[in-house]
């Protein structure tokens, strides 16, 4: 009687797992993990790809991403690769359901089933019960996957703590001792030694590195890559080994001879220390290179101090110009390299009227008509004859004011600094006159010249033209008269140019063709 009832209670079960499946039929499932590479098992059998199964329906199966402890058996878990590391805390102390690959640089994290019917009945378990059922055709394991960043610090002793998590490099927390070469930033998270973060592929995350004094950061190799010392940003699409390089620094501090105007290094502006504010900004263009780098050492200029007057570069103290090329040596001896300047004056430099052309060194396409000068530089200007403005009035230069030649050079000296210079060139407008024509490009006469029409005469003010106008043959039958002027003045004439007002004029012409009569016999009549 016992074993009646335990028979039908597992009928019972059976038939609560089978559902409504017909006895006789199969089932084909498909059963895979997203993303790919995670490992599953079904039935106590290790998979690590898609694996399709064909079940009687109704048979009960165990789905599992929690992995069965390791044994010597080859057809129910595979033997660990050749790469196999022993030595992952993250395998260790994995939760369940969390898997981690044989090199350590890829974890899993299962967050649940799923088939293809998308009813969320299997939750978040790790394993699963399931009945061959031929309406399912899938069930999904889902995991979130993350990458290994390997952190070293080249040359270290691995003697620091790890780092002082969340920090930002603009604002780095003090070293932990005095051999602390420099702190790495990856993402959000600040390292001081060797380390190593968890990241999703496909993530873009900043990376950046500060030395500390008395050391160089030489830059980034990734994955044994060549050094790069300008990287600061990094899309994590495998796993990635990144090295620091960190070197013992020569200590290099910046000056400007007058005190606390601007020089470049390495083509970056940097400010320098004011003469009254040297205890506030104590570490203000001072830098620690490397021993065998190559720097690059320049200056703006001009450029202004505190009271609006303009220096200009001359030199550096350790000799050289724009673009000095500096190599370290001697890294245990620290420098002090400054900037020389020299005063400089302003120079304005008008026309009149405003807006036309001067060639000033060269060019007259300056954007403003204020420069400055270094004092004892040499500067040609110079005033064209003439010049045409943008509404197409013609301007006659007449004198600069300081009464020197159209072309003159001005030599800068000690007594511009306070005292700028100041030249105007004055020009002069040329009365116009605009001949035109109720006949296109036809000719007038000026001064004994033809000049076709529109006809544009520029000259000083009261001069006068001769203007006249000529009948002008076209064929043997056909000709353009002249009928006329606009004004109703005689043929030839003389037309005096003033006034800043265009004088306009126009010629009317008018065709005349050739009209011939016959009369025959010759003596037989007359055409009156």
């Amino acid at each position: 009687m016992k074993r009646r009832v335990v028979l039908a209670l597992f009928l019972f079960g059976a038939s609560l797992l089978c559902g409504q499946t017909q006895p006789g039929t199969v089932s084909t499932v498909r059963i895979f993990t997203q993303p790919e590479g995670a490992r599953f098992v079904v039935d106590g059998r290790v998979y690590d790809r898609t694996a399709v199964f064909t079940w009687p329906s109704g048979t009960v199966h165990t789905l599992s991403v929690v992995m069965p402890e390791m044994f010597e058996n080859p057809i129910l878990f595979p033997r660990p690769s050749s790469e196999y590391k022993t030595d992952c805390p993250e395998r260790t102390y994995a939760l369940p359901g969390t898997q981690v690959d044989d090199l350590c640089e890829v974890q899993w994290t299962f967050s649940g089933w799923s088939d293809n019917t998308g009813a969320a009945r299997h939750g978040n378990a790790t394993t699963i019960t399931i009945v061959a059922d031929p309406s399912i055709i899938f069930y999904q394991a889902t995991f979130q996957k993350k990458v290994k960043i390997r952190l070293t610090f080249f040359g270290e002793d691995g003697s620091p703590p790890v780092g002082p998590g969340p920090c930002t490099i603009s604002a780095p927390p003090a070293p932990p001792n005095p051999h602390q070469p420099g702190i790495v930033q990856i993402g959000s998270e600040c390292f001081w030694t060797s380390g190593h973060l968890w990241v999703t592929p496909e993530t873009a995350i900043p990376i950046a590195a500060t030395p500390y004094d008395g050391y160089a950061f030489l830059g980034f190799s990734v994955n044994s890559g060549p050094v790069q010392p300008t990287v600061s940003s990094l899309v994590v699409k495998s796993p990635l080994d990144i090295r620091a390089r960190f070197a013992p620094g020569k200590s290099v501090k910046f000056k400007t001879d007058p005190e606390g105007l601007l020089v470049l290094v390495d083509r970056t502006e940097i400010p320098t220390i004011p003469r009254d504010e040297p205890k506030q900004y104590p570490r203000l263009a001072q830098f620690w290179w490397a021993e065998g780098t190559t720097h690059i050492l320049a200056a703006p200029s001009p450029q202004v101090d505190r009271t609006g007057m303009p220096w200009f570069f001359d030199s550096w103290s350790i000799g050289g110009g724009q673009n000095t090329l500096f190599n370290v040596t001697d890294i245990n001896i620290p420098v002090v390299i400054t900037a020389k300047f020299v005063r400089g004056a302003f120079a304005d430099i008008f026309t009149k009227p405003s807006g036309l052309k001067l060639t000033i060194d060269g060019r007259n396409n300056w954007m403003g008509n204020t420069f400055a000068w270094a004092v004892g530089s040499k500067h040609t200007v110079s005033a064209p004859a003439e010049q045409t403005d943008a509404q197409g009035r013609k301007y006659r230069f007449k004198r600069w004011n300081n009464g020197g030649a159209a072309t003159q050079e001005i030599t800068v000296t000690e007594a511009h600094v306070n005292d700028s210079i100041r030249l105007v060139a004055e020009y002069e407008l040329l009365a116009q006159a605009v001949i035109r024509s109720s006949m296109p490009n036809t000719a007038v006469i000026v001064d004994g010249n033809e000049c076709r029409t529109p006809c544009v005469l520029d000259r000083p003010e009261g001069e006068t033209i001769k203007l006249s106008a000529n009948h002008l043959p076209v064929t043997s039958r056909e000709r353009i008269e002249f009928a006329g002027w606009s004004d109703g003045g005689p043929l030839d004439r003389t037309l005096k140019l003033e006034g800043t007002e265009p004088l306009t004029l126009t010629a009317n012409f008018r065709k005349s063709f050739l009209l011939q009569n016959t009369v025959e016999p010759s003596a037989g009549g007359a055409i009156l």
